[in-house]
């Protein structure tokens, strides 16, 4: 008799990407703590925030990297940083460029 193989976990985590979101009941909580990886989005922002909260109860705050996409070729690196400085202190500040100097079309703002 053959043993029958299980199915790989790559597929069964590409089908369930497609559109459905799975809601994990107490009893996956423990192995959920585990991996943050695999927590849903609710449940790893309400971890992040618990834990980036000190023991006196104020919150420490830690800079936000951004991504932002779907830049036009004409966007500059000073234009990014002068709109995003109305948000708080700008960081970082970068729109990505092809090594010959062409746009790629989207970059990073890292705000304090």
């Amino acid at each position: 008799a053959q043993t029958e193989t299980p199915p790989c976990p790559c597929r069964e985590s590409r089908r369930r990407r497609r559109g459905s979101i799975d809601r994990p009941g107490p009893a996956s909580m423990s192995v959920m703590a585990e991996d943050p990886l695999s927590m849903p989005a609710e449940a790893r922002k309400a971890a992040a925030m618990s834990a980036a909260t000190s023991g006196d109860g104020r919150q420490s705050v830690r800079p936000a990297k951004l991504f932002l996409g779907g830049l036009t070729r004409h966007t500059t690196t000073k234009q990014l940083r002068d709109h995003f400085a109305q948000y708080g202190r700008v960081l970082d500040c970068v729109a990505m460029r092809q090594p010959d100097g062409r746009p790629r079309g989207f970059g990073y703002v890292t705000l304090d």
